[in-house]
């Protein structure tokens, strides 16, 4: 609560109006938000770099250009394959991501908000549309119309004076996109991730035994050498091992974090039409502390340095 607290405050201000009070949480909201709404597409690059780098250490045991070029070949095909299917994934990440960035200018967050009231309507339009086209959805062009109108008008309203007739507009149209991305990812993407990579398990298991039988008959002849082992092969496994392991918790997280998405912006919503004054709402909070552990998370996998 000390952190989120401290959070809160700088992005306030030292203001104590009702009015500044009740902002608190959408910037709140709509930093963390932002933090984490692309990082369900960047999970399924990572789980995807995961399933090419296990390919190729397979391919490793193979010598012969009759064997190692068509293995070769197939891995690149299939890398490109479970790519294609990112880009389903990044429209809803963009949507959501773009909606957020609108919020956050009407928040006040962002201090070079003259120059992105001319690009973010025609981006949120366009990242709409994209979004309907790839998902058969039919969310109204009007949504995406009415959101960039309002960002268009802080060229010519004062923000308070915007936020205040605006606001609660924006976030209940708002609310379908949001409810509407969420949905998919923890009802259908997190499920094929999480498929995905039980199945790397058992592939990680039969590609590292047949690999370490490879290497055990190489070292034979050799004069089997324990620096090698401890040098080259043993880093190679625990590495690997290590970042499925990081891949699944933040799958795990990341599920979590669209749920808490969610219900932070409706509670945000019912908040201000309700006009709940300037208290700290446990759904935001939720929100901020899982943005602190998705990014422990990413940096322990960055640490990690097997998929580069």
């Amino acid at each position: 609560m000390r952190i989120l607290l401290f959070f809160l405050l700088i992005i306030s201000g030292c203001s104590t109006s009702l009015h500044v009070g009740r902002m608190q949480n959408v910037k709140a909201f709509s930093g963390s938000a932002k933090s984490l709404s692309l990082t369900p597409a960047e999970l399924y690059h990572n789980v995807s770099d995961f399933r090419h780098h296990l390919r190729l250490v397979e391919s490793s045991t193979l010598f012969t250009a009759d064997k190692i070029i068509p293995r070769l070949n197939q891995t690149l095909e299939l890398k490109q394959a479970f790519e294609d299917n990112v880009v389903k994934v990044e429209s809803a990440c963009e949507l959501l991501s773009v909606y957020i960035d609108g919020l956050a200018l009407l928040a006040g967050e962002e201090k070079n908000w003259r120059e992105k009231t001319i690009d973010l309507p025609v981006r949120m339009n366009g990242i709409l549309n994209n979004y309907n086209k790839a998902f058969g959805k039919k969310i109204p062009s009007g949504t995406g119309n009415f959101l960039g109108s309002v960002i268009s008008k802080l060229a010519s309203m004062r923000l308070q004076q915007l936020q205040k007739k605006y606001l609660v507009e924006y976030i209940t149209s708002g609310d379908v996109i949001v409810n509407d991305v969420c949905d998919y990812f923890t009802e259908e993407v997190s499920v094929g991730l999480k498929s995905e990579l039980n199945s790397l398990d058992a592939q990680f298991d039969n590609v590292m035994r047949n690999f370490y039988d490879n290497i055990e008959i190489y070292e034979r002849k050799q004069n089997v050498s324990s620096f090698n082992y401890y040098k080259y092969y043993n880093p190679v496994y625990l590495g690997l091992k290590q970042t499925l392991v990081q891949l699944h918790i933040l799958l795990d997280e990341t599920t979590v974090a669209m749920q808490k998405i969610k219900a932070a912006h409706t509670k945000l919503l019912s908040s201000l039409k309700d006009n709940i004054s300037g208290e700290f709402l446990l759904e935001v909070e939720d929100l901020y502390l899982m943005m602190g552990k998705i990014k422990h998370g990413y940096d322990n996998l960055k640490a990690l340095d097997t998929l580069k």
